[in-house]
């Protein structure tokens, strides 16, 4: 069959050899000209904003304000501390030029405004939590091709609950502690490394914290050309980071894809709150690359189940 069909596309296009040469031999030599079109941009409507100098305007985000990209610095803006999704503005004089003001959010949206000065805004607070503000205006997702931080989150939360599916590598038992891969997954150049922590003793084991470090094999460097810690995007813990006696939690790391040399290794390592039960995991960089997609995985075990993000 294949044979076959490479006979007849070299005979194909033997024939428009052919005829094409014919036809150019028949037509007076013209230079060809071509034009190339340029993308057209799509249009993005702003969101018309009125501030003041004597009241203070509020607008409260669907997600945590990431960073906010003044057009103007007499455009005063401030976040709430107690309310990371709350921005607050106004205006630094009455003689403002009309400007423009962009808020990046965690969910990986932009919301695009339009600003100018008014003496009686006709609005001083909006709620931006409702996607529906307005027919022709709408926020910008500008995670389309990358996972933003809500959904590393949200991903994270859901590794945490998938059955393991390997044992190894493992920390030694320490104080009937041990510490294991039981997961790793890839999406959107994002990892995900799922860690089963036993607890066999009848004390509680309380987390304090975890580090992560690339570290060589060659223990005779320099310490500094020894290691490289890797601080991950999000950590999904136990609740309470304690886990009760004669029982096991899951906990996930998510990073930034990464890969190492033969010569290294990837170190994780928990260290507990008031005790010295402390354990550490080697990964080599060939284990690293043995994942399992995510969300093709997600479909074949949760098939009939549905995930929100």
């Amino acid at each position: 069959m294949c044979v076959r069909k490479s006979v007849t596309m070299v005979s194909i296009t033997s024939l428009l050899l052919l005829v094409g040469h014919h036809y150019v031999s028949a037509q007076p030599v013209v230079p060809i000209i071509q034009t190339i079109e340029a993308p057209v941009a799509k249009r993005i409507a702003s969101f018309p904003l009125s501030i003041t100098t004597e009241q203070t305007s509020v607008l409260i985000f669907p997600s945590n304000i990431k960073s906010v990209d003044r057009g103007s610095a007499a455009l005063l803006c401030k976040t709430v501390k107690e309310a990371p999704n709350v921005l607050k503005i106004k205006a630094a004089n009455d003689s403002l030029v009309a400007t423009n003001l962009n808020v990046f959010v965690a969910d990986g949206t932009l919301f695009p405004f339009s600003v100018r000065y008014q003496q009686i805004p006709d609005l001083l607070t909006l709620d931006f939590t409702d996607p529906k503000q307005s027919d022709d205006w709408h926020p910008v997702n500008v995670s389309k091709y990358g996972m933003n931080e809500v959904e590393v989150q949200q991903f994270s939360d859901i590794v945490a609950g998938l059955p393991p599916f390997q044992r190894t590598p493992h920390s030694n038992r320490i104080g009937s502690m041990r510490a294991q891969v039981s997961g790793k997954y890839y999406q959107q150049g994002i990892l995900f490394f799922q860690f089963t922590v036993e607890n066999q003793s009848q004390l509680p084991y309380e987390l304090d914290f975890a580090r992560c470090y690339i570290r060589d094999n060659r223990s005779s460097l320099r310490s500094s050309d020894l290691e490289k810690e890797i601080k991950p995007l999000y950590v999904h813990q136990v609740e309470g980071n304690t886990i009760s006696p004669q029982s096991q939690a899951q906990i996930v790391f998510a990073f930034d894809k990464f890969t190492i040399a033969n010569n290294k290794h990837f170190s994780v390592e928990f260290f507990e709150r008031g005790g010295d039960r402390n354990m550490r995991i080697k990964i080599k960089g060939k284990q690293i690359l043995r994942v399992r997609p995510l969300l093709p995985y997600l479909s074949d075990e949760y098939s009939n189940q549905s995930f929100n993000f």
